[in-house]
């Protein structure tokens, strides 16, 4: 995100442009240490283009027009689900898997959040200011206390990465 904690420039859609080469090389090494990530349609609209399918990452999109992604989805690869946080854990725990990585806009944070279901809180903040733009949680009101478990500048423009552990919400 930028410093001023906007996930987007404007209203452009998706953060492509904002994040560096140093936060996409942490963002691909996270998605292999995870295996299972979990985004909304409009992250998926974005970076559907782009996406490389790969036997060892499973792509879960929830949304509530699931059935509408038929053609598109790619068991073990990528799938359409519309699940609710709670239910797609619940699921996901069933099958043994025991973590993954959320990623997405505003509300796929907030939901996740406000569901109690995020353990750790990735932040990259790229030194770019832009006033407008999505930010980083909806208007779901959430109350989570965060504490700083690791901190590290990624390049010389002075990109950092925040590590948060959430104590509770």
């Amino acid at each position: 995100m930028s410093l001023d904690g906007k996930l987007t420039r404007h209203d452009k859609s998706g953060s492509k442009e904002l994040a560096s080469s140093e936060e996409q090389q942490h963002f691909y090494a996270l998605m292999a240490e995870y295996g299972i990530v979990v985004m909304g349609s409009g992250t998926y609209k974005v970076i559907k283009g782009s996406l490389n399918h790969r036997a060892d990452l499973l792509r879960i999109v929830l949304t509530s027009k699931a059935p509408s992604y038929e053609l598109e989805s790619m068991p073990g690869k990528l799938e359409f689900s519309m699940e609710t946080p709670g239910q797609l854990v619940d699921r996901l725990e069933s099958q043994g898997h025991n973590k993954l990585l959320i990623v997405g806009g505003p509300q796929m944070i907030s939901d996740f959040l406000a569901a109690k279901l995020i353990s750790k809180l990735y932040v990259t903040v790229e030194p770019r200011l832009f006033g407008q733009g999505k930010p980083l949680l909806s208007d779901l009101p959430v109350d989570v206390k965060l504490e700083l478990i690791k901190h590290e500048r990624l390049n010389t423009q002075g990109t950092l990465l925040l590590t948060y552990e959430v104590i509770s919400n």
